[in-house]
């Protein structure tokens, strides 16, 4: 069992040592988080885009590791879609960007429990 251990933990760093890799121009960033949010990250989470989107957001929001994964858990990356929309045509850039914050669906309501 041990060397079973042995080899999953030896993926997790060889998994840390391809985000750090692809993640060069970021190194400051990934060490702004600890150890616990990186094995959070390299556990529950696919693809570098997504991988760099939860690092963002637990930097700028100071997500603890049990908020990281339960934002994970909660499939937060996949669930900030875009909205089909004219506004960089219509709208001066600044406020493009604003309206777009605006107009964001960042709710999540997962504290009610529906039964069908």
């Amino acid at each position: 069992m041990s060397a079973l251990l042995a080899s999953e933990e030896i993926k997790k760093v060889q998994t840390l040592f391809a985000l750090l890799n692809y993640y060069q121009f970021s190194a400051l960033r990934l060490s702004q988080i600890s150890w616990s949010h990186r094995i959070a990250l390299i556990d529950r989470v696919e693809g570098t885009e997504a991988t760099e989107y939860y690092i963002k957001r637990t930097i700028n929001e100071g997500w603890s590791v049990r908020v990281l994964r339960h934002k994970i858990e909660q499939k937060l990356y996949e669930s900030q879609g875009t909205l089909p929309n004219n506004f960089d045509l219509t709208l001066p850039t600044d406020q493009s960007a604003l309206v777009k914050n605006i107009l964001k669906d960042p709710y999540i309501f997962d504290f009610f429990s529906f039964s069908f």
